[in-house]
């Protein structure tokens, strides 16, 4: 995987138990951008806010944001890099098959 050129999509969906679920927006997240967790460094949780599938989408009413914690955990046998920016490698970041129909796992999965 190249951070530069993946990116994470978060989804926001409500739940119902008798009808379809209702996408609700959703998040794009570069991978390059996600932040590096070091030994004592604070990574604040951020707010996004939610967008339609599509630009073309008009009848979608899309509002809110989504707060989300995230970072990039690496393997504590590897030095860290104190270069947030640095994609020259794929950072630990393997790219998995498509999930079948049926699967609605996420694609990508940091090892």
């Amino acid at each position: 995987v190249k951070p530069a050129e993946h990116k994470l999509v978060l989804q926001v969906f409500d739940e119902n138990r008798l009808t379809r679920d209702d996408f609700l927006g959703m998040v794009e997240l570069t991978l390059a951008n996600l932040p590096k967790e070091q030994m004592g460094r604070t990574i604040p949780a951020k707010q996004y806010i939610l967008r339609p599938r599509s630009t073309s989408s008009q009848r979608q009413k899309i509002k809110g944001t989504l707060e989300v914690y995230h970072a990039y955990v690496g393997d504590s046998s590897t030095p860290e890099s104190n270069d947030d920016n640095d994609v020259s490698d794929s950072g630990g970041w393997e790219l998995l098959e498509q999930p079948s129909p049926t699967n609605n796992s996420p694609v990508q999965q940091n090892e």
